[in-house]
């Protein structure tokens, strides 16, 4: 049996699923990882996949000439993710080590 549902319905609907999977979307993910699983290594936030770290967020406190490290603990961190220094303002200088 189907069922022909109203315009109001339909935007009803739609903004109920919006507001559900905003919220989802803001507790558990950050930058498209699950967020619940992340570590903190000094100024970085990182999760670790199939065994390899990637940073998805940094303090954005940090300042200066940084060094982006290339391990925390046994991961190689192989992958910074997308808007992991958004808001990072005060860093001058980045480089890479050996990633």
């Amino acid at each position: 049996m189907r069922r022909d549902f109203s315009e109001k319905e339909q935007k009803d609907t739609v903004s109920f699923v919006s507001c559900v999977l905003n919220s989802f979307s803001n507790t558990f993910f950050d930058y498209g990882y699950i967020k619940a699983n992340a570590a903190n290594s000094g100024s970085y936030t990182y999760i670790v996949i199939n065994g390899e770290a990637v940073i998805v967020d940094v303090d954005d406190a940090i300042s200066g000439d940084i060094v982006i490290p290339d391990r925390f603990g046994i991961f190689k961190v192989t992958k910074i993710g997308e808007n992991a220094f958004d808001g990072c303002m005060n860093v001058k200088k980045s480089l890479l080590a050996d990633l």
